[in-house]
């Protein structure tokens, strides 16, 4: 038997590789602003660059094998340029959940992101064996809820009202990949 030769963490823009202290050490500022916190999370924009207690959840997570965390750089050279997850991994069901984040703005709308996706989704289904990839995304971040449709996610679940920003309710979305649905869209064994 031969293993495929399509390339494990490298994408047709980035490569995936291990996400170290330092790759944090750069990302968190960045994505400690309230523009970030706002795009990514319900819970009050409230910028803290210098708490350790994100650097703790990551390596809590990847000593217990719950999160893959992975540091995104470009493959022209190898700026980095963000981070990619697959967190709250649960082998038995064989499911987990996405993350990721461009950190500059100038990176964004370049297909960085979407090729990270891509490449990370290959690893959970050829790597993990999962079986379902899913992620949350706020509705008013139409760019990524795009991108996430363009790339074959399914739009699963609102979650109504579930978060507040400038004196208003928005929803979340939950949007899922089964590994058969990325097989035959990403997958062309020859």
């Amino acid at each position: 038997m031969v293993l495929s030769n399509k390339p494990l963490l490298d994408g047709e823009l980035v490569r995936l590789r291990s996400y170290t202290k330092a790759d944090h050490n750069v990302l968190n500022p960045a994505y400690s602003t309230v523009e970030i916190l706002r795009l990514a999370s319900g819970r009050p924009a409230y910028p803290n660059p210098d708490s350790p207690a994100s650097w703790e959840w990551i390596e809590g997570m990847r000593k217990n094998k719950r999160a893959f965390p992975f540091a995104i750089e470009t493959l022209a050279d190898q700026t980095l340029i963000g981070d990619i997850d697959l967190k709250f991994v649960d082998f038995g069901m064989r499911h987990a959940e996405l993350g990721v984040g461009i950190a500059d703005p100038a990176n964004r709308g370049k297909g960085y992101g979407t090729d990270a996706i891509k490449v990370i989704l290959g690893y959970g289904f050829r790597e993990l064996n999962l079986n379902r990839i899913q992620l949350m995304v706020n509705s008013y971040n139409e760019p990524a809820v795009h991108v996430y449709q363009k790339l074959g996610f399914t739009l699963e679940a609102t979650l109504r009202e579930n978060i507040y920003h400038d004196l208003k309710y928005y929803d979340v979305y939950i949007m899922g990949m089964l590994e058969p649905e990325w097989r035959s869209r990403y997958w062309d064994v020859e």
